[in-house]
């Protein structure tokens, strides 16, 4: 009876160290892992910045020749500066999106809503890509009703979801 006694003191006590190891690898693990999430943020949030400045700055400019003051813009530069600066603002939308993922991750994402013209949308949308479509045998048409009532959504996302499945059927 001692020896299985002391058999079962020394099984117990090997079991209780190997629960003790694992726990504090799992520990340094979970440490490891909130520091790395920690530096992903601030790169995100540093990065962001970074990106946004000189974004901000085209289209700034472009909303400035759209202007056409001086109204020497023929109306064809008028198009492609619209389309620099909904590409601009597009690049900006998903910039955005980077930091919601992080938002996501910390239950901090927000859903905006308000009315949403989806044909011009839609439009615009499609003029966008058509620089894409000029050495492709293919061709990218819309059609949307033209009375639709606008859309309550978050214009945002909508934008994003729409110019993802487009390019990826381009």
């Amino acid at each position: 009876a001692v020896v299985l006694g002391l058999a079962a003191r020394l099984f117990v006590s090997r079991d209780i160290e190997r629960r003790l190891g694992a726990e504090e690898e799992a520990r340094k693990a979970k440490e490891a892992a909130e520091a790395a999430s920690r530096a992903k943020s601030e790169f995100l949030a540093m990065m962001s910045h970074e990106l946004r400045t000189p974004l901000n700055s085209v289209i700034g400019f472009s909303n400035v020749l759209l202007r056409n003051r001086a109204g020497n813009m023929r109306e064809r530069d008028m198009v492609y500066l619209r389309r620099i600066r909904a590409g601009g603002q597009h690049l900006l939308s998903l910039i955005n999106e980077v930091l919601d993922l992080s938002k996501i991750e910390a239950g901090r994402m927000r859903v905006d809503r308000a009315p949403v013209a989806l044909g011009a949308l839609v439009e615009d949308i499609v003029a966008s890509f058509e620089g894409q479509m000029r050495d492709r045998p293919i061709r990218l048409e819309s059609d949307v009703p033209p009375h639709l009532s606008p859309l309550m959504t978050d214009p945002a996302k909508l934008l994003q979801i729409l110019t993802n499945l487009i390019g990826n059927a381009i």
